[in-house]
């Protein structure tokens, strides 16, 4: 099952008996789940970034910076 199936059914699972924070993060993840896959998909078309190319694209998932998180 793909990470997208999982996270949709926990929003659907959530959404019929769980609290509206379990909603809440259940939707993050689906989120991010699709994201990760646009992601990777992008990443597979194009050929490699540079170093100066990935780190735009790191500042704009991490604006605060890696060491932040």
């Amino acid at each position: 099952m793909s990470q997208i199936t999982q996270a949709r059914s926990r929003v659907a699972t959530a959404a019929r008996y769980g609290t509206t924070a379990e909603v809440d993060d259940a939707r993050r993840d689906l989120r991010a789940a699709k994201l990760e896959r646009a992601a990777r998909e992008a990443a597979e078309a194009l050929p490699p970034l540079t170093d100066e190319q990935a780190r735009r694209v790191a500042a704009i998932l991490y604006p605060q910076g890696v060491e932040a998180r």
